[in-house]
């Protein structure tokens, strides 16, 4: 018993000695008669949530703050300085804007606190990150009216906010005021940056390109490698503006290789959070090279495969050298990897002059383009991200998207046989392949995370046998009683559902997907089927096969487009999107009554620290599963976190599937691939949509939903006459299949 003791006190991490420490000072406090007893509680509070803080462990930081908020002994004036500070991690880490609205409008000092404009600052910047300007406006001119002294902080935030606004005189005068008043050396240059971006802004080059070479200078002395980063690519912008294009390149390139550099040496040693929260910081900034134009086109191609290829960095990725290599795929090596009949394209969003731009960068084997593809505003977003099938049906049968997207490309990729895609911002949302083809010869269409994928494909590779976990019929409102108890639990599926929607899940049995995984097995000669299967079931077993196939409801909590907000990309943030996709499993709707046990949601966030290695194809048959909030690098959702955790190819839906069509071309994808003349993935995935668009049968149709406004899971009955709409074959993509059609 001894032994057992010492060995735990060996592992227990120091920081748990020092959460003793506080919880023992804050008891401490409280059994004293001080008359600032408060006070002190709430310091420790604030401490105890600031060190977390400086580790980057935002949300244990946030809960050590809630746990303040909950504490009766603190006054009402303690509980809104916590909310303050709470409502500040909110705003510049969690970026969870909404919730620190809230949280202060729950919060208010009372008429006696010495220092009301800590409240007023807070709501401000909360404002400004919801876009509420003249609010924020106005409260900032309140607290720099009423204050006696000035205060950088307030000074600063107005200054960033006259940024946003374009008003950059007036932001030079903030910024200046707030120099003035702070006193870090480190902090002064981070400011004088932004003076000299928004001098920049209105012509004063010689100035601006003078006080950013003096932060550049700093940095350097000072070794601060991070700063010094950030402020060549802001360098890049100014010669940008200048239009110096050819500085702007050499900046651009330094920042480009510094960062890769960074990811080479850091990004093994990192956990998977942490390579996610930097990734959510740093893509948005490269994306600002596309800026450049058709300067460059073969280093803008390796910017954006290099942007795509360390955005699908996994946990699994674990030495500089694994990362090294990864990073060193550029055009050059795409183009090596590709027949005079093939194309690589990468498509790639950007904002440009208050706009954001879609461009692609056409890789051939002999030459690399840029071709201008459209503005984001002239593509219907609202339909794209809806589950309408009204919305669905027009955007695949009528001819004017794909004109939008392939028109422009027609005159570099003619005559090729096989284009190779790999999509950005809305467009992963969009099933481009299908679109109506503006040329009667339309090629075979490849979609891809990253071109860079392109450079594992073997030419001689053989085809491995199938060892097949077939799940489907799940029973979300029995949970099984009978499974051991876990030492650790995670709920945090659930947790971020409630706190996200204040609901609980509800998810209703599909009965065509348990028809769906009995049709398959026809098929394949090795397999495990199931129609139970708990979270805790599937992280075991997930990475044993090498096909798993998953029938069941699957979600987004969160379908829109993020648009980065660059005056702010500086900040650190915390990526908690990939909590809002997931899998529905057996038990999910009553796992709420079993606190030790899985959620029985399997959020996109815990597969990424799945190994899955071993898993060459995924098919996702759920609602959503190629859905989820769009970034740089795709939907922040169960596509993304299953390529993170290491699976070859996935089978995704872009919307709410039909759960007889869904059953349908299942069987019809897996007769063609397994059996007859196991033809590719993508042969069968078009064989599956002729069938299926050919099946007339007067028979009841189920759509398989997630619907956010009722925050549930359902089945609804149709009578569709066929399935030759769009809304039913065209949802099903297929995402780094590198074989070719034979």
């Amino acid at each position: 018993m001894k032994k057992i003791f010492l060995i735990i006190v060996c592992i227990v991490p120091q920081i748990l000695f020092a959460e003793t420490e506080y919880e023992q000072r804050i008891a401490s406090y409280k059994q004293s008669t001080s008359s600032h007893v408060e006070r002190m509680v709430r310091i420790e509070y604030s401490d105890w949530a600031k060190s977390h803080i400086a580790m980057n462990d935002f949300s244990t930081a946030a809960e050590v703050y809630q746990k303040a908020l909950q504490d009766t002994f603190l006054r009402v004036d303690d509980h809104a300085f916590i909310a303050t500070e709470l409502a500040a991690l909110y705003n510049n880490h969690l970026l969870m804007h909404q919730s620190a609205m809230q949280l202060l409008e729950n919060y208010h000092f009372s008429s006696s606190y010495r220092q009301p404009w800590i409240w007023s600052l807070r709501m401000a910047q909360t404002k400004m990150y919801l876009h509420q300007y003249d609010e924020a406006s106005a409260l900032l001119d309140s607290i720099i009216n009423e204050m006696p002294t000035g205060r950088s902080d307030v000074y600063a935030t107005r200054g960033y906010l006259n940024m946003k606004l374009g008003n950059y005189q007036v932001a030079i005068d903030d910024l200046s005021k707030a120099l003035e008043v702070i006193k870090d050396d480190t902090n002064k240059h981070r400011l004088l940056s932004n003076i000299s971006s928004a001098k920049a802004e209105i012509g004063d080059y010689t100035e601006a390109i003078g006080k950013i070479n003096d932060c550049i200078e700093f940095a350097r002395g000072s070794h601060n490698e991070g700063d010094l980063s950030i402020y060549y690519r802001k360098r890049a912008q100014i010669y940008l503006l200048k239009g110096d294009t050819a500085a702007a390149v050499t900046d651009y390139r330094t920042y480009w290789e510094r960062e890769k550099q960074y990811i080479i040496d850091n990004f093994s040693t990192m956990s998977e959070q942490q390579r996610l929260d930097y990734w959510a910081n740093r893509k948005p900034i490269i994306s600002g090279a596309f800026r450049l134009g058709n300067f460059d086109p073969a280093f803008l191609a390796d910017v954006s495969i290099f942007r795509h290829q360390a955005a699908l960095l996994g946990i699994h990725d674990t030495t500089p050298a694994i990362i090294r290599s990864r990073m060193e795929i550029d055009a050059k090596r795409v183009q090596k990897c590709l027949t005079k009949d093939e194309v690589a394209i990468e498509f790639v969003k950007y904002k440009n002059e208050g706009t954001w731009q879609y461009t692609a960068i056409v890789v051939c084997p002999d030459q690399v383009n840029l071709v201008p593809i459209c503005k984001e505003e002239q593509l219907p977003i609202d339909a794209i991200c809806s589950s309408s099938v009204d919305d669905k049906d027009e955007l695949y049968s009528s001819d004017q998207i794909g004109s939008i997207i392939w028109g422009p490309l027609l005159p570099y990729i003619k005559g090729k046989k096989d284009i190779w895609f790999a999509p950005d911002g809305v467009l992963n949302m969009l099933a481009i392949e299908y679109l109506e083809y503006p040329d009667s010869n339309k090629p075979n269409m490849h979609r891809l995370t990253s071109t860079g994928v392109l450079v594992q494909r073997s030419k001689h590779a053989k085809r491995q046998s199938v060892n097949a976990l077939l799940i489907g019929g799940l029973d979300y409102d029995q949970m099984d009683t009978d499974h051991p108890t876990l030492a650790a639990t995670n709920q945090n599926g659930l947790h971020y559902w409630k706190t996200t929607r204040n609901s609980l899940a509800l998810f209703t049995y599909l009965p065509g997907s348990r028809a769906e995984v009995d049709s398959i097995v026809n098929n394949i000669a090795h397999w495990v089927r199931t129609y139970k299967e708990s979270e805790e079931m599937l992280k075991e077993e997930f990475g044993q096969f090498n096909l798993v196939h998953l029938s069941t409801h699957g979600y987004s909590l969160d379908v829109s487009v993020a648009q980065p907000d660059e005056i702010m990309s500086d900040s650190i943030i915390t990526d908690n999107s990939l909590l809002g996709s997931g899998f529905a499993l057996t038990g999910a709707n009553v796992s709420y009554r079993y606190p030790y046990r899985d959620d029985g949601l399997l959020t996109a966030r815990e597969i990424c620290e799945l190994d899955l290695r071993n898993v060459n194809f995924v098919v996702a048959s759920a609602c959503q599963s190629a859905q989820g909030r769009i970034s740089d690098e795709g939907p922040a959702g169960l596509l993304r976190s299953l390529k993170l955790a290491g699976v070859g190819c996935v089978m995704a839906t872009l919307w709410p599937v039909d759960d007889n069509a869904t059953t349908l071309f299942m069987h019809y994808f897996y007769e063609a691939w397994q059996n007859g003349n196991r033809c590719s993935k993508q042969q069968a995935l078009l064989y599956a949509q002729q069938r299926l668009r050919q099946y007339g049968t007067q028979a009841p149709r189920t759509k398989r939903t997630f619907s956010a406004s009722k925050l549930r899971g359902e089945y609804q009955q149709t009578q569709s006459p066929i399935y030759n709409a769009p809304y039913y074959w065209a949802p099903f993509i297929l995402v780094d299949d590198l074989e070719t059609n034979k």
